[in-house]
């Protein structure tokens, strides 16, 4: 594996654990993690990594849960990064086989030699300005207004500010900003009445609202879907292609791995969507930090849905393109080429003919 290059990657990797890594991750976990499938066996080991509370993740653990790739012979492991240090590590490591995370890290990475293949997007809602105030239902709205975002300069902010210039809004002049240390204590805030309006990702956001519930006059609820208002302002379906798995350069010539991989991780999603109570639970299990009311609220609200890589590259390039107007190092200085994308029977080597669409 090439060499991967600190500058530029280790800053941006912040950029999207504000909204895929919300609390701190018991150690006690890992060694879970590292038990949990058929116990020891012949077959082959399959490791896979992820933010521990992410929902880009729990499909992880319902296969693990589930042994679900049994019949191919294959055993999962997890382990997990929950931060920029310990991403690098996992993937100049060569840890991990299957890496969740966002989708402009994994360009990132792609850029600077990292010859992963993006497989599929997953997360494509989990961002909502949460809020008491029953009048708000629109980044308009809130003109005026005093916003609470987590963590200046991270993915939330951007996703925001390019949000709103595209709406037509100044997040300069028509909000009056206010920044949290992160998701957690923004919720906070409006918990205590000390915010009427916050900027919140999954899990936070479904914690701020059930907390919420019997503790204040007003309760807290989703008043701004920022996937619907991105819809509106860049003429594109509400959802936005912020993570999902790569396959990192040890496996990229296995498509039938590649291939069953994808479909059980689809299958595992449509399992928790169809049962988000059970799925809550088993969030809870691998992290009981998160009560299972939380996920399964975070499970209800969320678009989550496997769309393999190809499918989705006029979405993953369409966020990028995005990305890379205000800081083309945010996606590794370009947008990636064709090779970065992962499609189902497809093993040969791809060319690297950049993408028409525009």
């Amino acid at each position: 594996m090439n060499r991967i290059a600190h500058r530029g990657v280790g800053y941006l990797v912040p950029i999207a654990l504000g909204f895929l890594v919300v609390f701190l991750f018991p150690a006690i976990l890992v060694g879970a993690g590292e038990d949990s499938g058929s116990g020891s066996d012949d077959r082959e080991t399959l490791t896979v990594s992820g933010p521990p509370d992410g929902l880009v993740t729990l499909p992880f653990f319902r296969m693990i849960e589930t042994d679900a790739l049994a019949g191919e012979s294959l055993r999962l492991r997890y382990i997990p990064w929950k931060n920029p240090a310990q991403l690098r590590a996992v993937m100049a490591g060569k840890q991990a086989d299957i890496v969740g995370l966002p989708t402009n890290v994994a360009a990132n990475f792609h850029n600077r030699g990292v010859m992963l293949k993006m497989m599929n997007v997953s997360v494509w809602t989990v961002l909502w300005v949460a809020s008491e105030d029953p009048e708000i239902h629109s980044l308009e709205d809130l003109r005026g207004e005093e916003i609470v975002i987590p963590f200046k300069g991270d993915l939330p902010e951007i996703v925001f500010n390019l949000t709103a210039r595209a709406r037509g809004l100044d997040p300069d002049r028509d909000f009056n900003v206010r920044f949290a240390a992160g998701p957690v204590e923004a919720a906070r805030l409006l918990l205590l009445g000390r915010a009427g309006h916050a900027l919140l990702s999954e899990p936070s956001c479904s914690l701020a609202i059930i907390k919420s519930r019997g503790k204040r006059i007003r309760p807290l609820y989703r008043a701004v879907d920022l996937q619907l208002e991105w819809g509106k302002a860049f003429d594109t379906p509400p959802r936005i292609a912020l993570a999902g798995l790569a396959a990192m350069p040890g496996v990229t010539d296995r498509p039938d791995l590649l291939r069953r991989l994808h479909e059980e991780y689809g299958r595992a999603i449509q399992w928790c969507r169809e049962n988000p109570t059970k799925a809550g639970k088993i969030l809870n299990r691998w992290f009981p930090s998160i009560e299972p009311e939380v996920g399964m609220e975070a499970i209800r609200a969320a678009h989550w849905e496997a769309v393999d890589a190809v499918k989705a590259r006029p979405a993953i390039e369409q966020f990028l393109r995005a990305l890379e107007k205000q800081d083309p190092g945010k996606i590794g200085g370009k947008l990636p080429s064709k090779s970065f994308y992962w499609q189902p029977g497809i093993n040969e080597t791809e060319s690297e003919r950049p993408s028409k669409a525009r």
